[in-house]
């Protein structure tokens, strides 16, 4: 490590490498409950968990240290928060701890969690409860400009709002479906999330127009960085060749979520730790399905970035555009 590295930190301007703020973990299920450790400070810092079963047809499950342990959220339903006992028991100063629910720990069973820790430049978790303002500012610690944010009401039976910096103006995905973004025509469209005359996610604050900021519901929001030393969220436009084109980050990525946003489809996620650099081994947090094998959404990385390996609609139909979000590999 160089002289200015260590000034800086391994992580550069964020002054931390990614192996402390994101973490890819493999488990297989033996029903007793367990610590999963991979060294982040989730007690003292505060992060996401989002676990899956690899090899069933089983429930995503959100937990974050702002609403607690066991309270558990679903990527792929609208349902209001729930209390389950045996999930993500604990945040721990060297990672989490699971209990034997099924969805987590079934035995026999690979599963996946992977661990957001909220750092400056990297992730923050922010909640607020609803008012009857016609907009509303949310403050956040990113201290950079956001690329993503997701959001949903925990009281309700309602969407997961998504923002990405790919979208045009008036416009929002949700991530429970494969849907393709809407745009808000009306302060009181009944799915009314970042506003008709929407304003600019900045390095200090989003803002949330009456529906979403409106009521008494209380909600829970992901903020993630938009293009620092870890994290990259961007877009890129298909061309329906085998193999597709080069997406370049800088950097070779460990982990990948791709959203097509001119059409209908779904949200996979690929990881190096379940498919290596040859990426089929996708999920889809817009669907509980188990694990596939599927070399139609193959997409390799790269010292460099990424690469879709087929036609496919998901990542790389001629004409289509796709916003993604990718976390660094560590070094």
């Amino acid at each position: 490590m160089s002289i200015m590295q260590m000034m800086l930190g391994a992580g550069g301007a964020s002054g931390l490498s990614v192996g402390e703020v994101f973490s890819t973990d493999l488990w297989v299920g033996n029903e007793t409950a367990r610590d999963i450790t991979n060294g982040i400070d989730l007690d003292g810092e505060g992060g996401l968990v989002w676990v899956k079963a690899r090899e069933a047809t089983e429930h995503h499950g959100l937990f974050d240290t702002e609403r607690g342990a066991n309270e558990w959220l679903c990527s792929h339903r609208t349902e209001d928060e729930s209390t389950v006992s045996g999930n993500v028991t604990a945040f721990n100063s060297d990672g989490y701890s699971i209990g034997t629910a099924a969805r987590v720990n079934e035995d026999t069973l690979d599963n996946v969690g992977w661990t957001f820790r909220k750092a400056k430049k990297f992730f923050d978790i922010v909640s607020w409860t609803g008012n009857t303002d016609a907009t509303r500012e949310i403050s956040h610690s990113l201290g950079c400009d956001p690329g993503m944010i997701i959001y949903k009401a925990r009281d309700n039976n309602a969407n997961w709002y998504v923002w990405h910096k790919g979208l045009s103006a008036n416009q929002y995905l949700v991530l429970h479906t494969t849907a393709a973004p809407t745009t808000v025509t009306s302060s009181y469209d009944e799915a009314y999330a970042f506003g008709k005359d929407p304003v600019v996610p900045t390095s200090t604050e989003f803002t949330v127009g009456n529906w979403t900021g409106g009521g008494s519901s209380n909600y829970i929001g992901y903020v993630f960085a938009e293009d620092e030393d870890n994290i990259k969220c961007g877009t890129y436009d298909g061309d329906g060749n085998e193999p597709g084109p080069t997406i370049t980050l800088g950097w070779e990525p460990q982990w990948l979520i791709i959203k097509r946003i001119d059409a209908v489809d779904s949200w996979p996620i690929y990881d190096t730790a379940r498919g290596g650099t040859s990426n089929q081994k996708v999920l889809i947090a817009s669907a509980n399905n188990a694990e596939s094998d599927n070399s139609n959404l193959q997409v390799n990385f790269t010292s460099t970035g990424f690469q879709p390996q087929t036609d496919d609609n998901g990542t790389n139909a001629d004409g289509g555009t796709y916003a993604y979000m990718a976390i660094k590999k560590e070094d």
